[in-house]
């Protein structure tokens, strides 16, 4: 059996992140160099590697057309994929779906 209790650590991974705000939406604070634990928003953020465009398909049954599950496809923005490395201290909220995105 596993126990699951609520965290009260700031800090993650040994000191990597920090980790502010409520379990609704965290706010993660990474230093220079750090790599990125999640798909980030490549909007505007001092980030090199890989970027990615998440898309996803959706049920929709209010459609008139493609109303049937995954048929409606859904485009997101362009996102960095996880493992790529932030160049300056950045301040991330956790968005739905878990994606990061820059405060």
């Amino acid at each position: 059996m596993v126990d699951i209790s609520h965290s009260t650590d700031e800090f993650m991974f040994h000191d990597f992140a920090m980790v502010q705000g409520d379990s609704e939406r965290p706010i993660v604070h990474l230093p220079t160099d750090a790599h990125l634990l999640a798909k980030t928003s490549a909007t505007d953020l001092p980030v090199s590697g890989d970027i990615e465009l998440l898309v996803g398909r959706e049920w929709r049954s209010d459609n008139p057309h493609y109303r049937h599950a995954g048929q409606h496809v859904e485009f997101s923005h362009i996102r960095f994929t996880p493992g790529r490395i932030a160049r300056k201290n950045l301040a991330l909220a956790v968005k739905a779906y878990g994606i990061w995105v820059a405060t």
